[in-house]
């Protein structure tokens, strides 16, 4: 079975849609989407503030791992942590932010890289999309979103995607 990568928002407490369509507007607003990126549901998950996490776990992380680097990074959640390492063929995924399907902290998970990477940058573009469609010409979130945009040219540039 091939590994997946979805993004989910909340939509309210410990409620997440999982790559809502058109008609969903979560709360908080365009400023501030918290969500998950969910591996090979019902798997494990990192929860934080959705732009930020589909701009690292999502873009930088598939990156720097096909460079065959590590990569680390902070949720601003508790706050909380997790890494992405090649381990041979795979990658594993571990810290303080990966948690379980029920919610519990998971101690390690790990994935073909050659499927993984590209479950992520797809993620990532869908998630974009999403950003997109709720975003709009919002000049607040202009430059925000085209850091993003950024981030997926050269993530599908270091995939040769």
């Amino acid at each position: 079975m091939p590994v997946t990568a979805r993004f989910g928002v909340r939509t309210g407490p410990d409620v997440f849609a999982v790559e809502p369509g058109p008609g969903l507007e979560p709360p908080g607003g365009q400023d501030y989407w918290y969500g998950r990126v969910l591996l090979d549901a019902p798997g494990v998950f990192v929860e934080d503030e959705l732009l930020p996490l589909v701009a690292s776990l999502c873009f930088q992380a598939p990156a720097q791992l096909a460079a065959g680097e590590p990569f680390a990074a902070w949720t601003n959640r508790y706050p909380g942590e997790y890494h992405l390492e090649p381990a041979g063929a795979d990658v594993r995924l571990h810290g303080s932010a990966v948690l379980s399907a029920n919610g519990a902290a998971a101690t390690e998970w790990a994935a073909p890289a050659a499927e993984l990477l590209p479950a992520l940058h797809d993620c990532g573009r869908r998630a974009l999309a999403f950003f997109r469609s709720r975003i709009g010409d919002d000049p607040g979130q202009t430059e925000a979103l085209s850091a993003l945009e950024a981030l997926e040219a050269e993530t599908a540039a270091a995939l040769r995607r």
